[in-house]
């Protein structure tokens, strides 16, 4: 088995943590996810990063007395990602009811019965269907 120090394993957790503030901040290019969450992770990883690089060198635990600081900022961060990760289910519930939302009143607003399409038909067009003309499977 690899035996690796404290210090070791800190310093190498320290700069997962960082690298994966650096994925997070190019994130924001890709529409996942809303960019200020994205900053807000990058920003959390990046102080969880820090956190560790304390850790491996701080001479007192963050179990004992003096170091409750560390384990109170290391709190704040996991509660940080526990808001990221509900703020990132609530804008995709968000975002998937506002898709079928605006499926719904394309077709109720031209008179047609969106119930109506053929099994395995998507439920959305994601390329969007041409101005004034609806996919050919909603037919009166």
């Amino acid at each position: 088995m690899i035996e690796i120090s404290f210090t070791s394993f800190n310093l190498s957790e320290g700069v997962f943590w960082i690298f994966c503030a650096a994925v997070s901040i190019f994130a924001t290019r890709f529409k996942i996810a809303p960019p200020p969450l994205w900053r807000l992770l990058a920003l959390d990883f990046l102080l969880f990063g820090v956190t560790d690089f304390i850790e491996a060198y701080y001479p007192v635990s963050f179990f004992d007395s003096g170091g409750e600081w560390l384990f109170a900022l290391k709190i704040i961060c996991v509660l940080g990602f526990f808001a990221c990760l509900a703020w990132y289910l609530v804008s995709r519930i968000k975002n998937h009811l506002n898709k079928k939302y605006i499926f719904q009143m394309y077709f109720v607003e031209r008179g047609m019965n969106p119930a109506r399409r053929p099994k395995g038909a998507p439920l959305w067009n994601p390329r969007g269907a041409p101005r004034g003309k609806a996919p050919r499977y909603c037919t009166q």
